[in-house]
């Protein structure tokens, strides 16, 4: 009887190293893997894309609005700058017609008080007989230049005048001064009946009421 070895290579088929099959599964399984990682690094990639370019556009908007803001800005600090020369000007312009009312003001009440002067000089005339103001002259306000010209048939009338005319409340606190009386030449060789007569007086009134 004859014993057969079944541990003989021959007697078994030997596996072979690399199958087709089996490497043509492999790769297939290689590729769709990396399809896979591929295309989800595309997505990845396309979504990154997208917020990129979102961002971008916000960006855009963001700066165009900035711009937007900074023009209106420059526009209202020049229209404020305009507003500021105006009210400066306005309050000039206030100032000026502030001081011209004071001015005004004064001048008022200074002709008032120059109306109650000449009133004054013909309340004194009206106390004398044979003298009269030909001309007389009012100038400033504090104090006031008072320059009487007039006539006199005596020359006693002259002072007594100018005294009433002092005497007068308005005129309290002037005084006259440089009194010149002259006798008018003749004419067809008739002297003249009357003298002329100037003067003049400074007064501390036409101020502030009271004063």
């Amino acid at each position: 009887m004859e014993q057969i070895n079944l541990n003989r290579p021959e007697l078994w088929e030997q596996p072979v190293p690399f199958d087709a099959r089996v490497m043509a599964l492999a790769l297939g399984l290689v590729v769709i893997a990396l399809g896979a990682v591929y295309g989800y690094q595309s997505y990845r990639l396309g979504q990154q894309r997208a917020a990129l370019e979102r961002v971008e556009a916000e960006r855009e908007r963001v700066r165009a609005e900035l711009e937007e803001v900074e023009a209106a800005h420059q526009q209202r600090l020049q229209v404020l700058e305009g507003l500021r020369g105006d009210i400066s000007g306005l309050e000039r312009r206030v100032a000026e017609l502030r001081q011209a009312e004071v001015a005004l003001s004064r001048r008022l009440r200074a002709a008032g008080r120059k109306g109650e002067l000449v009133r004054a000089l013909g309340r004194a005339r009206a106390q004398q007989d044979g003298v009269w103001l030909t001309r007389f002259r009012l100038e400033g306000v504090t104090p006031v230049a008072l320059r009487l010209e007039g006539r006199a048939l005596d020359p006693e009338l002259i002072p007594r005048y100018l005294q009433a005319v002092a005497g007068q409340e308005i005129y309290r606190g002037g005084f006259f001064r440089d009194l010149k009386a002259t006798s008018p030449a003749e004419k067809n060789g008739t002297p003249s009946p009357y003298l002329t007569f100037e003067s003049e007086a400074a007064f501390p009134l036409l101020g502030e009421e009271g004063s």
